[in-house]
């Protein structure tokens, strides 16, 4: 049944409430009842009043899959169902799955050096220590022991500083070097990610869509996705992804069922599993991070529920709880307000979503 709420004349909002059972209308998520995905209807419907009378602004979508089905969705400010949405920097986390079906496949491994993959970049005096000490490993896990730093606007190497650039892997290359080596120190970078692309192209022989497409998107089913590209033709692997949030949510199915989908292995359980350790876990400022998925830290604290995440700027999220067999998508538009972007998201999962969950 398809049904719109509104709360005061600008706020309508469309929840689709999953009541039968078989393949979803144009997905191939299968439909679970709430008492059978073992959650409370009423709390959820709660969580989608509020956020259609913007106690929770900025929300466009939440989707929640239990037990390997589709329990919930709602669409606000216009969004649909249909209708994919910028996922900014989850991409990441997807281009982690992609390097990890490179690997599986031997095509790179963790310890390759990055440099090797571009030798009409190297100087006439050679790699410096720091460019040929760097490995796959220290891109997907932000330690790049070079000066690049999103969160710090004067940082030679943020992203702000590349994208009006003509090759952003001439650019990388130019990030000064940082006090400390690769492999030591967390500092997210862009960049770098964007190079993962042009690495993955490289060492497949084809480009990072087309590999997507056949490695990752038909497996799962996905036929919707758009992807800005970059001077060079490549697709941006550190962000801009879109996907229709039921796409997102097949991605943290796939974590859930350790790389299998549809009765089809898309990557090793090994991956995933590596994927979701702390390859970062860092005192002082907090952070847990995976090969570019997010652990928990002070955005997303859930203890007594361990999970692993994708995130991006404006509240772009996938949520995948293990020990719950659970996965919450939220997209959002709260662009650079970290209270909303990132905070918020974590209050409704552990003030409505998790306490939703039954025996």
């Amino acid at each position: 049944m398809r049904s719109v709420y509104r709360s005061g004349p600008l706020v309508a909002f469309t929840l689709l409430i999953l009541a039968g059972s078989g393949p979803a209308q144009g997905q191939e998520l299968p439909r679970v009842r709430y008492r059978d995905a073992g959650m409370d209807s009423v709390r959820v419907a709660d969580l989608f009043a509020r956020i259609a009378d913007r106690t929770f602004p900025g929300i466009d979508a939440v989707v929640i899959l239990r037990h390997g089905g589709l329990v919930a969705e709602a669409y606000f400010n216009g969004y649909r169902a249909d209708r994919p949405h910028d996922t900014r920097s989850a991409t990441k986390s997807v281009t982690s799955l992609l390097i990890g079906i490179a690997i599986d496949r031997g095509r790179l491994t963790l310890d390759t050096p990055v440099v090797s993959f571009f030798p009409e970049y190297r100087p006439a005096s050679g790699w410096d220590p720091a460019r040929a000490a760097l490995r796959l490993h220290a891109l997907l896990t932000m330690r790049t022991g070079l000066a690049c730093d999103d969160f710090e606007p004067d940082s030679p190497g943020n992203e702000e500083r590349m994208y009006p650039r003509a090759d952003w892997t001439r650019f990388f290359f130019g990030i000064p070097p940082a006090a400390e080596p690769p492999g030591r120190r967390f500092s997210y970078c862009t960049a770098g990610v964007a190079l993962l692309g042009e690495v993955l192209a490289r060492a497949v022989g084809q480009s990072v869509s087309a590999y997507a497409d056949t490695a990752l998107w038909r497996p799962l089913g996905i036929r919707d996705v758009r992807w800005r590209r970059t001077p060079s033709g490549e697709v941006m692997t550190g962000g801009n992804l879109e996907l229709t949030p039921r796409d997102m949510a097949k991605l943290g199915q796939l974590l859930l069922q350790r790389g299998e989908y549809g009765g089809t292995r898309v990557v090793s359980a090994a991956w995933l599993e590596r994927s979701c350790r702390a390859e970062v876990d860092e005192r002082d400022s907090g952070y847990r991070y995976g090969l570019l998925w997010w652990l928990e830290n002070p955005q997303t604290a859930s203890t007594a529920i361990p999970s692993c995440h994708a995130s991006g700027n404006g509240g772009q999220k996938i949520f995948v709880f293990p020990s719950a067999d659970l996965v919450v998508v939220f997209t959002g538009s709260s662009y650079n307000v970290a209270r909303l972007s990132h905070r918020q998201p974590v209050t409704i999962l552990n003030q409505y979503i998790l306490p939703a969950l039954t025996p």
